[in-house]
């Protein structure tokens, strides 16, 4: 998401009269009831705890939450979700600091009202379809289910269809989902709100993700679900002059998730510590997005990532392809160490890495002991434009084009001590692309190497392989554009 999520409805003016309410009636935390959001809500010590009611639970979580972030102008609250499944619309959340708590991931399940939501309308108004959006907010959720068991969206907010004027057969794509289930961004509204409001966080621990799984092997690509499970970075209110950075940690750890587009995204985060470990995801097009996170810290480990449609982890220092003014100008670091991630047999590659197509390189990506394997892949790793990056002791296995990649201005690189005798490239182990330079390849089991560049140091014991081993069929695929990749690696 590149640019802002403004508020929906009049759910901010309900905040904000929650928060005078609160101002003038209450200034000590307030004991048992003490709300004013009806049976299904009741409070005690800062706790308020809301019971499902079966069919539209909407006006009960907003109540609850609004309460909860006007007392978390001095305290802590936890928000607590009683056992059941809780059915809602919609929310839009404002300057909320606290926990919102299931009773365990079996037992508190949130899903859209049946039927799916108004995508169209929240388009309109938001240009972004969020089910859940925080402002300036510092959210930890933990112990539930998001669950999208049918369609996200009542009706198709986008479409795209054409005829093949030889076989007759439609193509295109309908989507039916969420941009983002859970989104924080900094601030919302128009050219008389572009301040930023300051530190913001996610905390996500022991949350179940479910959404319908697209058939990508369909001639009308049809997602129902959400690209992002969970967003955490900077929007740019139309009329302000610059997208705005998020400056506060994120930790998802312990999470499980399928059928959607991406379990995080992190985008624009400055100046802190990005953790993902121990998930576990299925299905998912790319499981973890870090895009334009400056002066930060990054560490991606000991996750699994089954049958990964698009990329397993993809680390970019610019908001993608569409975006080259905006990229990272101060270092940051990233570490993808220890995960195990399995391409399905459409999938682009295990980890990506890009870093100076549009700017000087300013992201460090160690890619270290992972164990990556595919089903006819393009590749287990790429990393493109980079400057002193390492892919060392990592294990490959299936079969791809190319277990290593290396492409663009790619410089003063190492890639040593990566086991591929279990792997089957079809092209060439590790490929240094015509542009690199000054890498140095050394002590990889098993690699056939490609070397197209201008300096680089490969091992005299690896089996090299000479520019004609390239095919033709690859060769018209590698076009010039250096964002190429950038565009497949999520759909």
């Amino acid at each position: 998401m590149h640019s802002r999520i403004t508020k929906r409805r009049n759910l901010l003016v309900v905040l904000s009269a929650m928060a005078l309410l609160t101002a003038v009636l209450a200034v000590a935390p307030a004991s048992a009831s003490g709300t004013e959001c009806g049976e299904q809500v009741q409070k005690h010590d800062g706790a308020w705890t809301v019971y499902p009611n079966g069919s539209n639970d909407t006006e009960a979580l907003a109540c609850a939450i609004a309460e909860a972030a006007a007392y978390s102008q001095s305290g802590s609250p936890t928000v607590h979700l009683a056992e059941g499944t809780f059915y809602s619309d919609f929310l839009d959340v404002d300057g909320f600091t606290g926990r919102i708590r299931g009773s365990g991931r079996d037992a508190t399940i949130i899903e859209p009202l049946e039927g799916g939501l108004d995508c169209i309308a929240e388009l309109e108004e938001t240009g972004f379809a969020v089910w859940m959006a925080f402002v300036g907010s510092n959210l930890i959720m933990k112990d539930l289910t998001l669950s999208i068991p049918e369609v996200a969206c009542a009706e198709p907010w986008e479409s795209f269809i054409e005829v093949d004027p030889d076989t007759g057969e439609e193509f295109g794509f309908v989507a039916e989902d969420f941009n983002v289930m859970v989104g924080l961004v900094n601030r919302i509204g128009d050219e008389s709100q572009c301040e930023v409001r300051g530190y913001s966080s996610l905390k996500v621990k022991r949350v179940n993700v479910d959404a319908p799984q697209p058939n990508f092997n369909e001639p009308i690509f049809n997602p129902k679900g959400a690209f992002n499970a969970f967003f955490i970075g900077g929007s740019q209110p139309e009329g302000c002059e610059a997208p705005d950075e998020v400056v506060g940690d994120v930790i998802v750890r312990g999470t499980y998730a399928s059928g959607v587009g991406s379990l995080i995204q992190a985008q624009s985060i400055t100046d802190s510590l990005i953790k993902v470990a121990r998930n576990h995801t299925v299905g998912v097009d790319a499981s973890v997005i870090l895009a334009g996170n400056e002066r930060s810290v990054a560490r991606v480990h000991s996750n699994t990532i089954d049958g990964a449609t698009g990329a397993g982890i993809v680390s970019d220092n610019c908001l993608g392809p569409d975006n080259p003014a905006l990229c990272v100008a101060d270092y940051s670091k990233v570490k993808v160490a220890n995960n195990d991630i399995h391409m399905s047999e459409i999938g682009f590659g295990g980890v990506l890495a890009f870093d100076g197509t549009f700017a000087p390189p300013a992201v460090h990506t160690r890619i270290v002991k992972n164990r990556i394997s595919g089903e006819g892949n393009v590749m287990g790793v790429l990393i493109e434009n980079v400057d002193g990056d390492l892919v060392y002791g990592n294990t490959f296995g299936g079969a791809s084009v190319f277990a290593v990649l290396a492409e663009g201005a790619t410089t003063n690189s190492k890639i040593v001590r990566n086991d591929m005798t279990e792997h089957t490239a079809f092209e060439a182990g590790i490929l240094l692309g015509e542009f690199t330079s000054l890498n140095r390849v050394k002590h990889n089991l098993g690699a056939t190497v490609l070397d197209l560049g201008t300096g680089n140091i490969v091992d005299p014991g690896a089996a090299a392989l000479g520019p004609a081993a390239l095919s033709s069929t690859w060769a018209a695929v590698r076009s010039p554009e250096t964002n190429r990749y950038r565009s497949l690696a999520t759909r």
